[in-house]
């Protein structure tokens, strides 16, 4: 983790820094860009096409309208420059094309996962970190824990996840009509599905507005979705979010934060800025 204790300027060296721009962004963009593996516009610019995918789909406000001309961006760059030879060599980009060409992938097809590789990846996670920050910050008895036993790192992450849920909700259409709880939704009908009620349900997680890495359900969250629509990248997400807690146990000894912002987008529920201050 170069943004905690590695490269020229680091977190511990500033003590006192943002957690959102000094360290939740740095931090996934340095690992997934690479694996990734877009030309040097594309990497420039995954973050701004992230946001603008997830301000597209929310309400059609001016967030909404003003992130078209971004994703129409990032349509033509897929098109006219993810070419073969212009992706890193052993990337998912390139493994794609590397499919299209052995006849596994529908050519059609290979924009839209290029896409689902480029705007799911950054800010759920970016996210996810800015609330570990906040509520590890908010209650050093959780620092404590973590630094007197580092194997609930994994469960922490979770934690993090669950009590932040990134993405609040997300809607479908009923393909058949179902009853529910003694209601009837009727087949077409539009229905929201809100993770972070899921997430804050009293008879699933006791105290659920607790910030608690010891929670012995954490990983029953459903920040990350649920059924064939589960996260792919879940699993990438949480080891992130585990080596951040163990670099930082190993450079940190006490954190403390001020008060957030809120980030304005239409669908991911982030801090915008977090100031904190690293104690070694």
């Amino acid at each position: 983790m170069t943004c905690i204790s590695g490269g020229d300027i680091t977190c511990v060296a500033k003590r006192k820094f943002d957690a959102i721009t000094d360290l939740a962004q740095p931090m996934p963009l340095a690992i997934v860009r690479d694996l990734v593996g877009l030309p040097d516009f594309g990497r420039d610019n995954m973050l701004k096409w992230a946001g603008a995918a997830f301000d597209m789909q929310g309400i059609q406000n001016e967030r909404g309208q003003a992130a078209c001309a971004a994703i129409e961006e990032m349509r033509t760059f897929i098109v006219r420059d993810a070419t073969p030879n212009k992706l890193k060599p052993g990337s998912w980009t390139r493994r794609i094309s590397d499919m299209v060409s052995t006849g596994e992938l529908d050519p059609e097809l290979a924009p839209f996962a290029i896409r689902d590789y480029i705007n799911p990846s950054l800010d759920t996670t970016i996210s996810a970190v800015g609330h570990l920050i906040y509520h590890l910050g908010r209650q050093p008895d959780a620092w404590d824990k973590l630094k007197a036993d580092p194997s609930v790192a994994n469960n922490a992450a979770h934690e993090a996840v669950r009590i932040g849920t990134p993405i609040r909700s997300c809607s479908r259409h009923a393909a058949r009509p179902v009853e529910i709880a003694g209601h009837l939704i009727p087949k077409g009908a539009r229905m929201m599905m809100l993770y972070a009620s899921g997430n804050r349900d009293e008879t699933m997680f006791a105290d659920a507005a607790r910030f608690d890495i010891e929670r012995r359900n954490a990983r029953r969250h459903l920040g990350f979705g649920a059924g064939i629509h589960m996260c792919v990248g879940m699993h990438l997400a949480i080891l992130e979010i585990e080596c951040l807690i163990t670099a930082m146990i190993n450079a940190v000894e006490e954190l403390t934060v001020g008060d957030p912002t809120i980030a304005m987008n239409n669908s991911i529920c982030a801090f915008g800025s977090l100031p904190v201050e690293f104690k070694t």
